[in-house]
């Protein structure tokens, strides 16, 4: 399936005081996303472990049955370890920084959904950017290279005036409503 993908990117896991809070946030957006748009898209991850998967296991469980792990040749092996759920996966590129260039230029992908994440969540959100046509989607309130404070070689994601991101850092916020606020969000890039 090569139609409409969405791009999910974040960290390994869940860090700061937002973690317990952050992790319900991705699993219900994902299932919230399902019931908005069914299992019309494509979610497409970098094949780690963490809040990617975490999305993609979500929304499997939903009823999606499109999710594609793009992995790096080093990590191929740990890939299908874990992948106990056998999502469909491909290899792209020996190393993970060939895997982030390769994953961010996949044809189809109309939007990305950013949590938390590091360094190489930025380099990803980053690549989106300079490829110019992907609207990130990113949970601010996260902390992390969502939130633009992981920087990648001296570039740290801006918030933009698009209005794409959700702020709120209270780790007492409710994950419904900014799973709904995402869902949103997200939602408007596949079905307008």
């Amino acid at each position: 399936m090569e139609g409409l993908r969405l791009f999910v990117a974040g960290g390994q896991q869940y860090y700061g005081p937002t973690a317990e809070r952050d992790k319900n946030v991705v699993a219900l957006t994902a299932q919230r996303l399902f019931e908005a748009v069914g299992d019309t898209i494509e979610v497409v991850t970098g094949g780690m472990s963490g809040i990617p998967e975490d999305f993609a296991i979500a929304w499997k469980q939903a009823g999606g049955t499109h999710i594609l792990c793009v992995v790096s040749s080093e990590h191929e092996t740990t890939f299908l370890e874990r992948n106990t759920r056998n999502f469909k996966h491909v290899v792209m590129g020996e190393s993970q920084e060939k895997r982030r260039i390769a994953v961010t230029q996949l044809p189809g992908i109309k939007c990305a959904f950013v949590v938390q994440g590091g360094k190489y969540t930025t380099h990803e959100m980053q690549l989106l950017t300079q490829r110019g046509d992907v609207p990130i989607v990113s949970h601010w309130g996260s902390g992390g290279a969502a939130g633009g404070t992981q920087p990648y070689d001296g570039w740290v994601f801006q918030q933009k005036p698009d209005n794409l991101t959700i702020t709120s850092d209270d780790p007492l916020e409710s994950p419904e409503a900014i799973a709904d606020a995402l869902t949103e969000k997200i939602k408007f890039h596949f079905h307008p």
